[in-house]
């Protein structure tokens, strides 16, 4: 992939090479789920930091709205670990693609007028080792899922 990051600088999946990362998605008006995964991101940060070489991402599903400058001071405001914990926008159907073939992971437009939200994405957390290789899938909302993403990213330490 190869997106954009909160300097406005381009950002590829190269700049990952041999280090594992966890990525999410997210959008920084979202009012449902990504104000509680942009939380459990930061505490996973947090408590990770002895795993060498791990990285954070998390990528707008919106970039409409979500540029640069949004992303940083949306980064800012949470208290974002900016060594390790990268925001990333770009080209939406690159970013859509991304996300549906790359990751595996659910993204459609939500049909307001049916009261769903603007966009309806996945509340999962993807480990993805420093081959490019998906090591596993965990529902932040899972309690235990949280816990093996805690140790599946320890075991990928060097």
């Amino acid at each position: 992939f190869s997106l954009v990051d909160t300097s406005g600088e381009p950002f590829s999946n190269q700049k990952l090479a041999g280090n594992p990362y966890v990525v999410d998605l997210i959008f920084t008006h979202c009012a449902a789920i990504c104000p509680r995964m942009t939380s459990a991101m930061n505490k996973l940060e947090k408590e990770t930091r002895s795993v060498e070489g791990l990285k954070f991402l998390s990528i707008s599903v919106d970039p409409e709205r979500d540029t640069p400058e949004v992303l940083d001071a949306y980064a800012d405001r949470v208290g974002a670990n900016r060594d390790r914990w990268f925001f990333l926008t770009g080209d939406k159907p690159q970013i859509w693609n991304l996300a549906s073939e790359g990751l595996l992971l659910p993204l459609l437009e939500g049909n307001q007028e049916l009261g769903d939200d603007e966009i309806i994405h996945s509340q999962y957390f993807v480990l993805v080792d420093g081959e490019a290789q998906i090591r596993g899938v965990y529902d932040m909302r899972d309690a235990e899922a949280m816990l093996r993403l805690r140790g599946d990213v320890r075991s990928l330490s060097p």
